[in-house]
């Protein structure tokens, strides 16, 4: 499954299970296959300041134009972001540490590639078809609901 069609599934499990699912999103960017990973984890931290990591996120995920630093940069214009502060956030060094602390936490998890989730605590091993990522976050919930 690709980041991409990860999205729909995941914002579909939400809305079903409201307050019962928590979702945590750590960037994990590979960028020996995937140059601009890094910059696209920075770009959606730089408008999580104000806000608006999740709008950033999904118009990436939808992007026509690419994640070139200025098709990156058009999309945080369209989102109203402060300009100066997305560019100051982009060249600073603070945001890059977060995104590598998740990285970094994530090859501590056993992480190898995108997307990776992990439910309870444990880490699904197999193909992510949509189904299966709803039948296992499911499962989880009646176990999690019927445990006293």
């Amino acid at each position: 499954m690709a980041p991409a069609s990860a999205a729909p599934v995941l914002q579909e499990l939400g809305s079903r299970f409201g307050d019962e699912l928590r979702f945590a999103f750590r960037h994990f960017p590979i960028a020996d296959a995937h140059p601009l990973t890094l910059s696209v984890a920075v770009a959606a931290e730089a408008a999580g300041a104000p806000g608006e990591f999740w709008e950033m996120h999904d118009r990436i995920l939808r992007s026509e134009f690419g994640t070139e630093p200025s098709a990156l940069r058009r999309l945080a214009r369209e989102i109203d972001l402060d300009l100066e502060r997305y560019d100051a956030d982009m060249a600073g060094g603070t945001l890059v540490a977060h995104v590598f602390e998740d990285f970094n936490s994530g090859t501590l998890s056993g992480v190898n590639g995108t997307p990776t989730f992990f439910i309870n605590g444990a880490r699904l091993d197999w193909d992510f078809r949509p189904g299966a990522l709803r039948a296992a976050v499911e499962s989880a919930t009646a176990v999690t609901a019927a445990s006293p």
